[in-house]
């Protein structure tokens, strides 16, 4: 892994993540950053400490589990380098088990080629979000929710699509925030991978970003995925760090 990022650029990084794909509520609890989204995604219904509380450690777990237990929600706690070192400890002694999360990538933008397979669009189609609502936890009952969260932002936009023979096989999101633009929701069709769709993608997504007037790009990718963890290195991707979650055995 590359050098680990500083506390500043991890602040930073986690400021811009949460603009890109916000919340329905969030809170300040005891100084931690508290997030609500009726359950869709655990990034958007759980607890962020960036540092230390503004009371005792375990009075400040207690005030999160609180305040996300009041919104129907379990307790969900997302870690960082930048969290309190014995909060895991804690957690997990509170039967809160540890999870893995994802880890956050950066790179510097330069001009990008947009890949003529690639269709985007600044807002998105019925046909995007079905691609995405399709995947584990972001569908069903939730749908209303998850449309409500991609569209929680006012920050220049961008849905890529690629299509083979007028179906969806891959997607991707890319929202400017700060001087970066942040790529989510990449997904490919499992039958369509190991062919260059996800790579289109995301140089589409860097592209735009570039064209918005972004410098840098940043992305996460959960870490046993290994193809795509290795796809976005190839694209001159750097690893800054990684975040985890503390919640319930599943």
């Amino acid at each position: 892994m590359s050098r680990q990022a500083s506390l500043p650029e991890i602040e930073v990084l986690e400021s811009i993540g949460h603009l890109a794909w916000p919340a329905l509520e969030q809170a300040t609890v005891c100084g931690w950053l508290a997030r609500a989204a009726g359950g869709v995604t655990r990034r958007s219904n759980s607890i962020n400490p960036p540092g230390p509380p503004t009371t005792d450690l375990n009075d400040a777990v207690t005030a999160g589990i609180t305040w996300l237990a009041a919104r129907d929600l379990p307790p969900i706690f997302r870690l960082t380098p930048a969290s309190p070192p014995m909060l895991g400890p804690l957690l997990e002694e509170r039967g809160l088990a540890r999870h893995r999360g994802g880890i956050i990538l950066v790179r510097e933008l330069g001009s990008t080629t947009l890949a003529s397979s690639v269709e985007m669009s600044p807002t998105r189609s019925d046909e995007w979000t079905d691609v995405l609502a399709a995947q584990a936890d972001r569908g069903g009952t939730s749908r209303p929710i998850l449309e409500r969260l991609l569209d929680g932002h006012t920050a220049p936009t961008a849905y890529g699509l690629i299509r083979e023979r007028d179906e969806p096989v891959a997607i991707g999101m890319a929202v400017v925030i700060e001087g970066h633009v942040a790529i989510f929701n990449m997904y490919t069709a499992e039958s369509h991978r190991r062919q260059g769709l996800a790579r289109s993608v995301v140089q589409a997504m860097m592209a735009f970003g570039h064209g918005a007037g972004a410098t840098r790009a940043f992305l996460q990718v959960h870490p046993a995925n290994t193809s795509a963890l290795a796809l976005y290195i190839s694209q001159g991707f750097s690893l800054r760090y990684e975040y985890w979650y503390h919640h319930a055995r599943q």
